[in-house]
């Protein structure tokens, strides 16, 4: 007590009327209640989220949509979620979060970027899609390779380096094509 008071009469001798610094506290006190209220819903949707991922497919579905209707409105709730869900490997859900965010607000690019790195969006130079197919394939990630390179096969069909790729990920083609 002996800072509050300190600090009252210090205020006091700056010629500040009690009222005003009530009014200033119960400001503050006003400011951060609503702030917590304001951020409550994300809170509890990403609760939603955390404790969904341990349910079986349907009451996880259930309950991601139920986290996803909390803040269908909120871009910063819907963020929130779409992070949570990539953490729980619930890529359906962040997809539809990102997706809402950007409907709500097309210029952010947080959403942008989160849901270019969750579609493996292809690079716009050739070069730097070869090398990512090839390190996909050095992983032993052969399914991520190939949904890449199916992509990458649609930007540039008759790139040789591609077609190259495509037999190293399925050399039992070359063995029946007839030559």
């Amino acid at each position: 007590m002996r800072g509050i008071g300190a600090a009252l009469a210090g205020l006091q001798s700056l010629g500040v009327p009690h009222w005003a610094v009530g009014l200033v506290f119960f400001l503050g006190l006003f400011a951060v209640i609503a702030q917590s209220i304001k951020g409550g819903p994300a809170a509890r949707a990403r609760g939603m989220i955390q404790r969904a991922s341990v349910q079986p497919a349907p009451i996880r579905t259930q309950q991601e949509r139920a986290a996803l209707e909390l803040v269908k409105d909120d871009p910063n709730g819907l963020l929130a979620i779409a992070q949570e869900a990539i953490t729980r490997d619930s890529k359906a859900t962040a997809r539809l979060a990102l997706e809402r965010t950007l409907q709500l607000n097309a210029r952010n690019a947080v959403a942008r970027r989160m849901l270019a790195e969750l579609e493996g969006r292809p690079t716009l130079r050739l070069e730097a899609e070869l090398v990512a197919i090839r390190n996909l394939l050095d992983e032993g990630l052969d399914g991520m390779a190939k949904q890449r390179l199916a992509r990458a096969q649609g930007l540039w069909p008759d790139e040789a380096g591609l077609e190259e790729l495509a037999r190293r990920l399925d050399p039992a083609g070359d063995e029946g094509a007839v030559g």
